[in-house]
């Protein structure tokens, strides 16, 4: 499936910063349904998602839409991409803001929980 496509399969706009651009709090468990179930996605796109999903799992913390089904779901997916290997940078990325940025990205604090959970695990 093309990145077009998938463009029009979600009804999402077709731009620059596409992640951060049609980003929705609402839509999170959506998009990482729709990636997981995918196999056909390019391998651009699927790095697309990783910005789509972490923006959208980032506004669903700020609208107060998390709970812990979709942390779940979330660390799940987190998971899976780190253990892919190959959108790793892609999660890097957001795993890279400093603590300062926590009011803007409160994603921050669900993201130090996973590496705690994940540390306590190995």
């Amino acid at each position: 499936m093309t990145f077009e496509e998938v463009c029009d399969k979600l009804k999402l706009e077709y731009t620059s910063d596409w992640g951060i651009i049609n980003s929705d709090g609402s839509r999170v468990e959506e998009f990482i349904q729709f990636v997981n179930e995918r196999d056909d996605l390019e391998f651009s796109t699927r790095c697309e998602f990783v910005d789509l999903i972490f923006q959208s799992m980032n506004d669903a913390i700020l609208e107060g839409r998390v709970d812990s089904d979709l942390e779940t779901l979330f660390f799940n997916y987190v998971k899976s991409v780190k253990e892919g290997g190959r959108y790793w940078f892609r999660v890097d990325y957001w795993f890279s803001f400093s603590s300062e940025s926590k009011e803007e990205f409160p994603i921050q604090v669900l993201l130090e929980k996973y590496n705690a959970q994940n540390q306590s695990e190995t």
